[in-house]
């Protein structure tokens, strides 16, 4: 999960990290210290890319815009960017060259009027849709190399 870790901010994330765990996900909230061998960037290119799906909450983002556009087009996961409506905020304007650029692992944002709204529909917008994209993006993972005789 990426997303803003102030006071605000991080509740909401902590809350769907809950409900994950509940559901017998593993999730990961990236917010820890510098790695020693590595960037933040590449920390988080490296466990989006090992992860099943992201949720991206992008309310009043500061590194999120970033993350987003360094793994988006690396990671062939899909990405539920989720916004808090009650911020009245528009999401960042480059999301939609994501969402152009990769509509098949950028879903629509999702504006959510409470965190029990959105832990309400957790499963039916997030993960049942994030979970059959993910399918889908196996199988064309494992596809074979296409070949055309003439």
């Amino acid at each position: 999960m990426l997303g803003r870790f102030t006071e605000g901010r991080i509740t909401v994330l902590e809350r769907l990290r809950e409900e994950l765990r509940n559901r017998g996900f593993l999730p990961i909230i990236f917010n820890f210290d510098k790695p020693e061998t590595k960037n933040f960037t590449e920390t988080v290119r490296i466990l989006a890319g090992m992860s099943r799906f992201v949720i991206a909450d992008i309310t009043n983002p500061r590194s999120a815009p970033l993350e987003l556009q360094a793994t988006v087009p690396e990671c062939m996961v899909p990405f539920v960017p989720i916004l808090d409506r009650n911020e009245e905020l528009e999401p960042f304007a480059m999301l939609r060259d994501l969402q152009i650029a990769h509509p098949d692992r950028v879903f629509d944002v999702i504006r959510y009027p409470s965190v029990d709204r959105l832990i309400e529909v957790l499963d039916t917008e997030i993960i049942d849709p994030a979970q059959a994209r993910f399918a889908d993006l196996l199988e064309r993972k494992a596809a074979g190399l296409r070949v055309k005789d003439i």
